[in-house]
């Protein structure tokens, strides 16, 4: 999210729409949990940078908060391993 900031702040945007993908390892999480956590991840993600119409695109298009099944699901091309 840094490079996004930093790329606004000087007018430069990326040619693609940017997906903020937030990848949760805690399986205890009811679904009215993993909700509540998203809306407060979701707030805090700048998405009032799509106001600013610099070259007509909207930057920042999607915010997700996947399992690691999830992802390896949806993003097969990539790979996730736990941190130790």
């Amino acid at each position: 999210m840094d490079k996004v900031l930093c790329n606004w702040a000087r007018g430069k945007f990326f040619a693609k729409p940017i997906k903020c993908i937030f990848i949760l390892n805690y399986m205890a999480f009811s679904n009215t949990d993993r909700a509540k956590l998203k809306e407060k991840i979701f707030n805090r993600i700048p998405f009032s940078l799509n106001k600013a119409e610099f070259g007509g695109n909207k930057h920042l298009c999607v915010f997700e908060l996947l399992t690691v099944d999830e992802f390896k699901n949806m993003f097969q091309d990539f790979t996730v391993e736990e941190e130790v």
